[in-house]
């Protein structure tokens, strides 16, 4: 059975106060089929739009967190944020994947101390971070995220490893050396 446009649009006031966006939405729909003047109506459905739309944009960050350990990817969630700020009066969902959201990113953007070990002879660098040189120990601040760390040495076969650095772990040490001669 079909609504009346006063029954419909009542349903639609009822939603948006209790914040059920995707029904505001339907009900716009149906509703400025059959009065499509209605202003209050149309800035209705649009905001129902942009909540979603900005929950959506959060959802691709919360669902995979360990993304945020990449800084382009990072900067992207932080715009996210940006977009989503000024609708929070309308959606509790939202405010709540703000705050997850930033949770995250507070968590990898605090970086973890990393131990680095090797034989002072071998000269090591963490690719894209930076050189090290030689040294015996080594202890240096790095953002959570995946690392490679290279160490060369003259006359020796030169070594790689791959250095996951998680955001729950207070230190993390690694020993590089080139040991076996070529």
């Amino acid at each position: 059975r079909q609504l009346s446009t006063e029954q419909t649009r009542a349903l639609l006031l009822q939603a948006s106060e209790q914040q059920q966006w995707q029904q505001v939405i339907q009900l716009a729909e149906q509703y400025l089929q059959q009065a499509p003047g209605d202003s209050t109506i149309t800035a209705l459905a649009a905001r129902g739009r942009e909540v979603l739309a900005a929950k959506q944009k959060l959802n691709v960050y919360l669902t995979r967190p360990q993304r945020l350990s990449d800084s382009s990817v990072r900067a992207q969630a932080e715009q996210a944020l940006t977009s989503a700020q000024p609708l929070k009066p309308y959606s509790r969902d939202l405010v709540r994947g703000i705050d997850t959201l930033r949770a995250h990113l507070k968590e990898m953007s605090t970086p973890v101390q990393i131990t680095l070990l090797s034989d002072g002879e071998t000269q090591v660098r963490i690719f894209g971070v930076e050189r090290l040189g030689e040294f015996t120990e080594k202890t240096l601040p790095l953002l959570p995220g995946s690392y490679t760390i290279e160490g060369r040495r003259s006359g020796y076969v030169t070594v790689k490893e791959k250095l996951i650095v998680n955001s729950d772990r207070h230190s993390v040490s690694l020993t590089i050396a080139c040991t076996k001669r070529i």
